[in-house]
This record gives C-alpha cells, structure tokens and sequence, in this order.
C-alpha cells in the first residue's frame, strides 16, 4: 500500500471511472479507423529503419500500439489533461507554424519578384571587397633590438628587388607567406586584426611595414583587391529565394495572425507587482 505506482494507477482509475460516469459508455460508439495511408506510413518508417518490410506480427504491433496511443490521446483530451501543459502547448504552436511554413515554400518565386528582393536588399548580398596579400616575418625575438634597422634593410632589397623570393627573407613561422585573392577578414584570421587594417589601407604593389601583431612582426605588400559589389542575380539566386522564402514565410504567419486576432478579444490583466505588461 505504499508503493506510490499503486497509488498513481489508482488515481487513473479514479479519475477514469468518473469520466465514465460522467460521459457514460458513448466513448465506445467512437470509431479509431486505421487508415491504408497510416498503414503504409507505418510500413514505410519500418522499412527506412530496419532496411527490410516487417512481417505480419511486426505490422499488427505496429497498429495495434498506434490503436492504443489513439485510445489513450481522446481519453487524456476528454479529460482536459492538455490544458495548461507547457510541452503541449509549444508543440501545437510548432504544428500550427509548420502549416504556415510549409504554405510559404509551397510558392514558387518568379525571376521578377527575387530581383526585386535582391534590389530591396542589396546589404543581405552584397560581396565583401577581396584583397591578396604577401607578408615577411620578423621575430620579435630575434630583432628586438634592431627591429627598425632590419626592417628597413628588408624593405630596401624588396623594393630595389622586386623578384626576390620572399621566403628567403624574415624569420621562420607556420604562418604562410601570401594569400591568394579573398576576404578581408580572412587575413586578420591568419595574421592578426593588426595587419587586416594595415592591408586595408595599402596601396596596391607597395611593400610597408614592420606592422606589429599577436605573433610578432611583418612587412606587408597588398597584390591584388578588388572592391565590393552587388552581385547580379544568376550568382546569389539560392540565397536571395532562401531569404525571400523567409520573408514570404514571416508574411504568412502575420496576416494569419491578425486574422486570428480579429476573432478574439485579449484582455490583460494587471499584476500585483503594479507592473505593465
């Protein structure tokens, strides 16, 4: 008698029999249909599961459970157990959302209508300014104290030498010499925010430095760069129908809303803490 799984069946039961008393024997006169489409639903799960169709035992459990989840899902509705439930409720609404969604991907955006997104949003799509960049290294160690004097020597044979092999220059490090043509930010991951914002405002071809970073020092030359741009649609076609996509889906969703809304009327009640909602 103290075992508390007994006192949980018997409470089910308590509540059980009053439903019955209250709504009588009717619940019978349902009818749980298990549809060809639910079977072959069913059917289909086993198979991408299990690689292999069930066979007649494994397809009567299979009903038979859903038979007893259906029972068991009217008994708990017609008990009112869904109310107030948190997990419940976020599942409806997910439900509820995935209907809009799924209205949303279901149109088909015209060539017109994803250049007019793309016009209306330039900022969304826009290319980043690309820029290539060759770097010699110098040690903060190894030159902390003729740090100026071995940068400038450096840069007077990098001028006076342009086909010199960079390599044979500086000091060893795992960071690699050049960048080919890319993002801006691609090279203050490799070599610092320092010398992103050194290469940004360099001019084309002209060796500089020693400009000072987390790893130590570098003589920089910016090879390439071409400025940012809007991209015509043929490029960024899959993003711009993703986002419009999106867009048409957060549209969908408030008209459906406000039509929701218009039905009923919300009121708010005030707290006790004197706060306004």
């Amino acid at each position: 008698m103290k075992e508390p799984l007994l006192h949980f069946l018997l409470a089910g039961g308590l509540i059980f029999f009053v439903y019955m008393m209250v709504n009588g024997d009717g619940w019978n006169t349902n009818r749980i249909t298990v549809s060809a489409a639910k079977i072959n639903q069913m059917t289909e799960i086993f198979v991408k599961t299990w690689q292999r169709p069930p066979s007649a035992d494994e397809l009567k459990a299979m009903i038979d459970d859903y038979v007893k989840e259906e029972l068991y899902v009217r008994q708990a509705l017609a008990l009112g157990l869904d109310q107030d439930d948190t997990v419940i409720r976020r599942r409806l609404r997910q439900k509820m959302e995935f209907l809009g969604n799924a209205e949303a991907e279901s149109i088909v955006p015209t060539d017109a209508a994803l250049q007019a997104y793309l016009d209306s949003h330039p900022q969304s799509f826009e290319i980043e300014p690309q820029i290539a960049v060759e770097q010699v290294f110098l040690s903060s160690e190894r030159h902390a104290d003729t740090l100026e004097a071995d940068a400038a020597a450096m840069l007077a044979t990098l001028e006076s030498k342009p086909d010199t092999d960079i390599s044979t220059l500086g000091d060893f490090t795992m960071l690699p010499p050049s960048l080919p043509l890319g993002r801006l930010t691609g090279v203050g991951d490799t070599y610092g925010p320092e010398v992103s914002e050194a290469a940004r405002k360099a001019p084309v071809g002209e060796w500089l430095g020693p400009v000072r970073s987390g790893y130590g020092f570098h003589l920089i030359r910016v090879t390439e760069r071409q400025p940012g741009r809007i991209p015509v649609l043929a490029e960024v076609r899959e993003a711009v129908r993703t986002e419009w996509v999106q867009a048409k889906r957060r549209e969908v969703e408030d008209l459906r809303l406000a039509d929701l809304l218009k039905r009923v009327e919300v009121v708010i009640e005030p707290t006790t803490t004197g706060s306004k909602p």
